[in-house]
């Protein structure tokens, strides 16, 4: 899992540095390829270690977002010279997912105790149930024009089957279906990565984002259920197909996500200002070179214990 988390914020990484690029050609093509699974994935390993605590919400959840959502917004108006209001209803940019975990923690929770789930096999079913309508209202969602970005409540409804999928999946898998798992994914990928690369150019990458209504970008319901099935392929061939040892770069930045996360925007907003990919001669390599440099530096141990105080609250105890 750590191996998975590595590759995916390694993804978040290079997803914002392709932003920066679309004027390549087939950036927007690879860009809309990352944001097809990436996030949606994200949050089904959220979920998988999902475990209700109170006080690790607040102290590891909320605690972060209202320093960084600070951090970000002064950032921008100080240093950037943008004039954003400062507000806590709209997250800003990457901060979204922090807001989008605190509802889930939440909401999750809020089911287990009214439906009564425990870990038994009778209670699959209430599982199902409760999956499906996830699902249900992840679609109708959409024709909500007051369900935006507003409390990140769009994309708290989307991507919350991915977090309840997560939390559901057994923490011991059997690898009895593999092979044929790997087989069935891998051909549903290569389908989609085909009919994506004949759309992209017809298509908005905003949709992906899946933080608007359908009205407002001009995306339609068979777009989303499109998305979230081609997702859900995406994060079981992910899900089986990771090396179960530890892969030395990979696996500390699996460890160290919430610093990568929440400090690369910084830096992705400073080669934004100051138009650095427009200057160098190969921006695809420049752009993974970036990441892969970005993810080294943020993943240290010594800058860890520089930003800890900014991202647990008083209380809270980093889990072993």
């Amino acid at each position: 899992m750590d191996n998975l988390k590595g590759f995916l914020i390694i993804l978040v990484v290079l997803g914002h540095f392709l932003e920066l690029n679309m004027q390549q050609p087939g950036a927007k093509l690879l860009y809309e390829l990352i944001y097809t699974f990436h996030m949606p994935v994200f949050v089904f390993v959220s979920g998988y270690f999902f475990q209700y605590d109170l006080k690790r919400i607040i102290s590891g959840l909320l605690y972060p977002y209202l320093v960084f959502q600070t951090l970000y917004l002064l950032f921008v108006r100080l240093f950037l010279k943008i004039n954003t209001p400062i507000t806590y209803k709209t997250p800003y940019w990457l901060m979204w997912y922090l807001m989008a975990m605190i509802a889930w923690s939440l909401l999750t929770r809020v089911l287990e105790k009214s439906t009564g789930i425990c870990e038994g096999r009778a209670e699959h079913f209430k599982k199902r149930v409760i999956l499906l309508t996830a699902v249900f209202c992840a679609l109708i969602a959409g024709y909500g024009n007051m369900i935006e970005r507003s409390f990140s409540l769009s994309r708290i409804l989307v991507f919350f089957p991915f977090f309840l999928a997560g939390h559901f999946t057994p923490k011991t898998l059997r690898g009895r279906y593999r092979r044929l798992t790997l087989i069935l994914t891998g051909c549903g990928i290569c389908l989609y990565t085909i009919f994506l690369t004949s759309v992209y150019e017809h298509t908005k990458y905003v949709w992906f984002y899946e933080a608007t209504p359908y009205a407002a970008d001009g995306y339609s319901i068979c777009f989303r259920g499109i998305h979230m099935i081609t997702a859900v392929l995406f994060c079981a061939f992910l899900f089986w197909i990771m090396p179960n040892r530890e892969l030395p770069f990979l696996s500390k930045a699996g460890r160290k996500t919430m610093q990568i996360f929440l400090l690369h925007g910084f830096v992705v907003k400073l080669c934004k200002q100051y138009e650095v990919f427009q200057k160098v001669p190969y921006p695809y390599l420049t752009v993974l070179a970036m990441t892969l440099l970005l993810v080294w530096i943020l993943s240290s141990d010594t800058l860890g214990k520089i930003v800890r105080p900014l991202m647990r609250g008083p209380g809270i105890k980093r889990k072993k």
